[in-house]
């Protein structure tokens, strides 16, 4: 009993083999004659080395053997082949097949190494036609799964380009209408800062106005001043918010006070401004101080 479980030697157990069905940009196949595969078409690939995971190894095969960078690597398929007939390993052996599909990132750089003889591109189509026996074993009869593989693939692929120009049309949108903003808005902060300036001058000309009522010179120059100011102010996208006779609008203003009146058709409506408001190319940046009637029965 003890006899029948030993551990066969090295010599007799399965060998890993990692392959890869390398693509070019076009969706060809490159297959490959190896001399120890009686000089058939085969995968670039090879043994698993001690440690080595597969899909390393089929990467590493493809740049020893073909001098190729790899990209979109996947695996493809598992094939248990026993009993096959390799010149490198004898009649009768055990093969594990571990088989991905990858596309050659420079498909126009391959150099064959000393364990391939010559190299060919053809669409798998063309590859299926040919006949089996030009061949190393477990490649010509997958052919038709991975063209379904590779389908499956491009459609994958499709739906990445449309998801990946929909995010690049939207950030575009979005960079555009920041752009925008940043033109129609830049100047927001300093005109914030300068706004209390404005709003004093005009302060001062009400109070001339009522201190002094027969001196014009000093209110005359005052409100050129703030008619400069203002044609100023207007050129940068700046408008004063008007809320005399409307009604209260938290959008705009914002109510600081209240005022009773036995007017009804007075509640709601703005009594007094208290502090202009203003708005930059429509976007409002300093709500209006007001107060507003409130109906007393």
């Amino acid at each position: 009993m003890d006899e029948a479980r030993r551990e066969p030697p090295a010599s007799r157990r399965p060998k890993a083999i990692a392959g890869i069905y390398i693509l070019n940009d076009k969706d060809e196949l490159l297959l490959a004659r190896a001399p120890k595969w009686k000089n058939k078409y085969s995968l670039i690939g090879g043994h698993i080395e001690f440690g080595e995971s597969a899909k390393d190894a089929a990467a590493r095969e493809a740049k020893e053997e073909a001098n190729l960078d790899l990209k979109g690597m996947r695996f493809a398929f598992f094939v248990d082949g026993i009993g096959l007939d390799s010149d490198c390993a004898g009649p009768g052996k055990h093969f594990i097949f571990l088989d991905f599909i990858a596309w050659a990132k420079n498909p126009a750089e391959i150099k064959l190494g000393k364990e391939l003889s010559s190299y060919k591109w053809d669409s798998i189509d063309n590859w299926i036609k040919r006949d089996k026996a030009d061949f190393a074993p477990c490649i010509h009869e997958y052919l038709p799964q991975l063209k379904k593989e590779v389908a499956a693939s491009a459609q994958d692929y499709e739906k990445l380009y449309w998801r990946a120009l929909a995010d690049y049309q939207n950030l575009k949108k979005r960079c555009d209408r920041e752009r925008s903003e940043l033109v129609k808005y830049g100047n927001e902060r300093l005109i914030l800062e300068i706004l209390p300036s404005y709003n004093n001058l005009k302060l001062a000309l009400r109070h001339a106005r009522s201190r002094n009522p027969g001196d014009e010179n000093i209110s005359q120059g005052i409100e050129y001043v703030i008619r400069q100011f203002a044609e100023t102010l207007g050129s940068y996208g700046v408008e004063e918010i008007q809320v005399n006779g409307r009604l209260f609008d938290h959008a705009e203003m914002d109510a600081v006070d209240k005022k009773a009146t036995g007017e009804k058709e007075l509640d709601g409506k703005v009594a007094e401004e208290l502090k202009p408001g203003y708005k930059l190319n429509g976007k409002v940046i300093e709500h209006a101080k007001v107060a507003v009637w409130k109906y007393d029965k």
